[in-house]
């Protein structure tokens, strides 16, 4: 079964990873939909509503079918 060449990007970008024997794949994606709910929540909120299948978004929620995981980075010191 041949799946998207999105998926497949992923799939080369973690056997570089692994052979070159990094122990994860730090990354980042827009929030492609968050504008259409920005006036009513905030985007950890919008986040958190993709992470638990109640909103789609294009972005985030193919990374999430690819086993990434969403962390919340607003609170970490800049």
């Amino acid at each position: 079964m041949v799946g998207s060449l999105g998926s497949a990007l992923m799939k080369i970008r973690k056997e570089v990873c692994l052979k070159k024997g990094l122990r994860r794949i730090i990354g980042g994606g827009r929030l492609y939909k968050y504008c259409l709910y920005a006036d009513k929540m905030s985007p950890h909120k919008y986040a958190k509503l993709v992470v638990s299948k109640n909103l789609v978004d294009p972005v985030l929620s193919f990374q999430l079918k690819n086993k990434q995981v969403y962390q919340d980075t607003s609170k970490l010191p800049s």
